[in-house]
């Protein structure tokens, strides 16, 4: 081996054990001890003015105390395992569980992270804490947190679910606002979170995109329907039909799904036309009879391509 590699790799090797020795114990780590309860185990946090956080087991009794606040991702499920935060020790993206904790002047507690932005979508998720893997995360609109359900594999990721009909019935205020009971949405479950859906497509701007935001609709049991690009003035809550409509030039269908009649428009509510309809892409204003019903009272109602669908129609963004 030449000299010159030998030194790189010691270099290297230098290195490691001060990232994952020295900086860990000494920059972050703080102390390792025994508690018979979580509340001692805080109490021995709070008491210690180098503590930040600590991680208390149950079942062994294990007690650390560390020295800073885990970065919002680092953070990882573990029911065997109860984590704490002092107040005011948050920095700029470590996890939060209060508006207090936060330390950085501007920033608030959005989604279990010290931010400044009072939008963190599955967009914001993705290109700013690099999450990659779909599910449920949590995140926040309008500075507001709660659980969203995220694609970040279709189409570069970072697609948020605004509503799943998930086969149920609906009426026109939980065809807005209808968070999943469990803080699990999917989209074969009954979900909504509409009534945010203008808000999220206006904060593309704010995070730097361009003019215009995408949405995907599409049948979840047949995988059939259509991905678009839509100019951010049209919005998602309008109460008649838009002129802006859904085609080839603007997007792509997929899964054999179509219209037989005419292109489809930009989602909108269509209460005031039908009662028993909430959400549709139709342009004609005789909902009954139309396709493109996204949201209706009942599954029978709903009709995507044609045909009565499987009453679980999905409402995915991406601004």
């Amino acid at each position: 081996m030449r000299p010159q590699i030998t030194v790189v790799l010691l270099l290297l090797l230098l290195y490691y054990y001060y990232y994952h020795y020295y900086y860990y114990y000494y920059y972050y780590y703080y102390y390792y001890y025994y508690s018979e309860t979580d509340c001692q185990c805080r109490q021995m946090c709070f008491v210690r003015p180098a503590c930040a956080s600590a991680s208390f087991s149950p079942r062994t009794g294990s007690c650390h105390l560390y020295r800073r606040v885990a970065l919002r991702g680092g953070l990882l499920p573990d029911p065997e395992q109860v984590y704490h935060i002092l107040p005011g020790r948050s920095g700029h993206g470590e996890y939060c569980s209060s508006p207090g904790d936060c330390l950085q002047p501007g920033d608030r507690c959005l989604g279990y992270s010290c931010q400044e932005s009072e939008h963190l979508t599955c967009r914001v998720l993705k290109d700013l804490y690099g999450v990659i893997e779909s599910g449920v995360h949590w995140g926040g609109v309008a500075g507001v947190t709660m659980p969203l359900y995220c694609d970040m594999v279709y189409q570069e990721g970072g697609w948020t679910l605004l509503l799943a009909a998930g086969g149920a019935t609906w009426n026109t205020t939980s065809a807005l606002w209808r968070p999943d009971d469990e803080n699990i949405p999917d989209p074969s479950r009954p979900f909504s979170i509409y009534k945010y859906a203008d808000i999220i497509a206006s904060s593309g701007i704010i995070n730097g995109t361009d003019d215009f935001y995408q949405i995907d609709v599409y049948d979840v049991e047949t995988i059939s329907g259509g991905t678009w690009r839509v100019p951010r003035t049209e919005s998602l809550l309008g109460s008649s039909a838009s002129a802006y409509q859904l085609t080839q030039e603007n997007g792509r269908q997929y899964g054999g799904w179509k219209l037989s009649k005419a292109n489809p428009v930009v989602p909108w509510l269509a209460s005031g036309v039908d009662p028993e309809t909430f959400i549709s892409v139709s342009q004609t204003p005789d909902i009954k009879p139309a396709e493109g019903v996204l949201l209706g009272a009942a599954p029978g109602i709903q009709k995507w391509g044609g045909v009565a669908s499987s009453g679980f129609v999905a409402i995915l963004i991406r601004e």
